[in-house]
């Protein structure tokens, strides 16, 4: 994402988009998580499976506006940060990678 934010032409912006092919899973790690709390708190695997589903419904329509407006501003007014969201994406995945360390301190370390 910072590769993408810095980029200012089209061989930066194609080799930052080569850089995101690689490496993503499809909520692999996060779901066996949620099953494992959620078991713990009472809750069945298909309602897990239709709050995350719900949850992912809501973040498709929510983060395109949010990204969409944090680039409006700033580009607007006199400021030139075209890479903004992105760096906003950066921030965003650290804080939750430090929330989903914090949040299951006990889990065994592989």
């Amino acid at each position: 994402m910072a590769m993408m934010g810095t980029a200012r032409n089209t061989q930066q912006a194609f080799t930052a988009l080569f850089l995101w092919t690689f490496g993503h899973q499809r909520n692999t790690s996060v779901a066996p998580y949620l099953q494992m709390y959620g078991a713990k708190l009472g809750y069945g695997k298909a309602e897990i499976i239709a709050a995350t589903g719900n949850l992912n419904a809501y973040i498709k329509v929510l983060i395109p506006l949010l990204y969409s407006n944090i680039f409006a501003w700033a580009t607007s007014g006199g400021r030139n940060m075209p890479g903004l969201p992105y760096y906003t994406i950066c921030v965003l995945t650290a804080l939750s990678q430090m929330a989903f360390i914090k949040a299951a301190p006990e889990d065994p370390k592989q």
